[in-house]
């Protein structure tokens, strides 16, 4: 599958499960948010979805800065309702490449940024083999919500 592709198909599958799509920051193709109220994790949810432009061979360092980037912007569209208070973000940045070399599927599969009511879950997609890349492992304090997280992004993340 190409990128253009993916896009289409993500986009497709991302509005059929309820998201909403928003400007894109920088090095976003595609941006979504969806508001739902869980019960199970106290009030309203909002989840983001940002997908990257295509990245040739990205290290680490390009998935930290675009997952900041995203936490960043996803927190500036999000409700008046405080974090931790009766709101929450999950986010996912997802890092579109053209080939994902060992040292960044290493670093993706283990990576779990911590952040005040934020679950930041970065993913890393390369279209042309079909993988996807993202944490495999629940760590201690995440284990209220990581493994529906992980199989939420699997479901409209994964290249098809």
């Amino acid at each position: 599958m190409d990128p253009q592709g993916y896009l289409d198909a993500a986009r497709d599958r991302l509005s059929r499960a309820g998201f909403r799509e928003e400007a894109s920051p920088a090095g976003a193709v595609l941006k979504v948010r969806r508001r739902q109220i869980k019960l199970s994790r106290f009030g309203i949810v909002e989840t983001v979805v940002a997908i990257s432009d295509v990245h040739s061979q990205p290290g680490p360092d390009q998935l930290r800065a675009f997952g900041a980037e995203i936490v960043r912007s996803a927190r500036e569209g999000k409700s008046r309702i405080p974090r931790g208070l009766g709101s929450s973000l999950v986010v996912y940045p997802v890092l579109v490449t053209d080939g994902i070399s060992d040292e960044l599927r290493r670093f993706a599969s283990s990576y779990t940024p911590k952040h005040w009511s934020i679950l930041e879950f970065p993913v890393v997609v390369d279209p042309g083999t079909g993988s996807l890349v993202l944490v495999e492992k629940t760590p201690a304090w995440g284990a209220a919500y990581y493994r529906k997280t992980r199989r939420e992004a699997q479901e409209l993340l994964t290249p098809a």
